[in-house]
């Protein structure tokens, strides 16, 4: 597995993994917001604190945008970017792309759906 996210760097470059990255980075974001405000039985209970409200507001941000940037790194996937890529790490750069544009409109309509509530009112 790291000889192919090598490879998948230096073959696809740096735009398509730091946009794919930038969505998995929210989705987990995210996930650590549900565990804090899960109901009124919060699995992590940090301090509140303006650390927290700017990872929050952070996140609802970047929750945003990762359609759009999983859209970049589809189009960065199908384009020629210069260079050949190897027939046998292409399916594995297509299912890393693919599952960003699906987990990308998942945070979003989580994001978008009344699910922030735990970015100002679950976090104590």
């Amino acid at each position: 597995m790291p000889h192919q996210i090598k490879t998948l760097l230096y073959r696809e470059g740096w735009p398509l993994t730091v946009s794919c990255g930038l969505v998995y980075l929210g989705f987990a974001i995210q996930l650590l917001g549900v565990c804090m405000g899960f109901g009124l039985f919060p699995l992590l209970r940090p301090a509140p604190s303006s650390f927290w409200r700017a990872v929050g507001e952070f996140n609802f941000n970047l929750t945003t945008i990762s359609p759009l940037l999983a859209l970049f790194a589809l189009h960065l996937f199908r384009t020629p970017l210069g260079y050949e890529t190897a027939p046998g790490k292409r399916p594995f750069a297509l299912r890393i792309v693919v599952t960003a544009l699906l987990v990308s409109f998942l945070e979003f309509w989580w994001s978008w759906n009344g699910h922030p509530g735990w970015l100002r009112g679950f976090v104590g």
